[in-house]
């Protein structure tokens, strides 16, 4: 007999969790989950103590720790912007709408009593579990990650076939006017996607392609070995910015990176020159990044083998037509 609803708690995890909370991280991924600290109890509750990372749990009362929600500061410079994801309920209490109920504890009281302007989420594209929770709970969708995560991440559910890919997907709850520069190959869904993320007027501006003025690049950089994965970090955009990236590729890809991504500030007089440079050296559209710097960004992203394109399954058809733009500017990329 099914437990009923009321026999579930959700709440931020308390120290009588934590091992519970271990042992569903390892029902879910088995022990191959990049990120480590997952696996012990005592780092959880100082992710929480220092707000690193906040877990809500959802707890039987006579039970196990059934489902979980992370809130947590990863790629972003700005640091009131926080991650949602690390979503997973137990096979056996899954059906049951607890995933549903964390969430809403998430964004409707969670996250406005901790005053976090802005929350953005990954919802993996290998089955549309979290897609579809993300859909009804307030989120626009703004881009595509293809091939974010290794497969071996997802080997104890046997739910991936290759690498995962994700939808980008954002919820502000604090937001302000900005002057947003449109590179000319994307400045069409650029304005689209970011005017349904936001509820505050913006003034949208065309991106001109010339070298800017002034110092050099600022590129900020950092690898996830496990994932295979290295994220770059633009800055300041000055004109030796194919120099500095080639070399942070070239650096990271001896460390075994396949993936790479690019995060650029779409308030940058020099966006339209570095979407132009990065599209030389083979990346292409990712997504638009609300707050990502305080100010919006974009996401350009570069695989180094084919990506798991079969392996995408996505659910709205927003999300469908993102992907579908994403692989025909590929195509143009490496067409070249």
């Amino acid at each position: 007999m099914s437990q009923p609803e009321d026999s579930f708690e959700v709440r931020l995890m308390q120290p009588e969790d934590s091992a519970g909370t271990v042992s569903l991280y390892r029902a879910t991924y088995g022990d191959a989950y990049p990120i480590r600290e997952i696996y012990d109890p005592q780092a959880l509750l100082h992710q929480q103590e220092t707000g690193e990372m906040y877990h809500v749990v959802c707890r039987a009362k006579q039970g196990p720790v059934a489902g979980h929600w992370g809130l947590y500061r990863t790629s972003a410079p700005f640091p009131g912007i926080y991650e949602a994801g690390h979503g997973m309920v137990l096979a056996e209490y899954r059906g049951r709408g607890l995933n549903d109920r964390i969430a809403r504890y998430t964004l409707e009281t969670l996250i406005p009593r901790l005053g976090i302007p802005a929350v953005w989420g990954e919802a993996v594209a290998n089955h549309l579990f979290m897609q579809k929770t993300c859909a009804v709970s307030g989120y626009s969708e703004t881009g595509i990650e293809l091939d974010l995560m290794p497969a071996a991440s997802y080997e104890k559910e046997k739910s991936a076939s290759g690498r995962v890919g994700a939808v980008l997907v954002f919820r502000l709850y604090q937001t302000r006017e900005q002057t947003i520069r449109l590179p000319a190959p994307y400045a069409g869904l650029l304005r689209e996607l970011h005017r349904e993320a936001h509820d505050a007027p913006h003034v949208y501006r065309n991106a001109p392609t010339d070298a800017p003025p002034g110092g050099p690049s600022e590129v900020q950089s950092v690898a996830f070995e496990g994932a295979n994965l290295a994220r770059l970090t633009v800055q300041a955009i000055g004109s030796d910015l194919r120099e500095i990236v080639k070399e942070r590729e070239k650096l990271h890809a001896g460390g075994g990176a396949t993936v790479f991504q690019a995060y650029l500030r779409l308030t940058d007089p020099g966006i339209g020159f570095a979407v132009r440079t990065l599209r030389g050296c083979g990346y292409f559209f990712g997504g638009v990044l609300p707050r990502w710097f305080d100010d919006d960004g974009l996401m350009m992203q570069k695989t180094l083998h084919e990506p798991n394109v079969p392996g995408i399954r996505l659910y709205t058809d927003k999300a469908k037509r993102i992907l579908d733009f994403i692989l025909q500017d590929r195509a143009e990329v490496t067409a070249r």
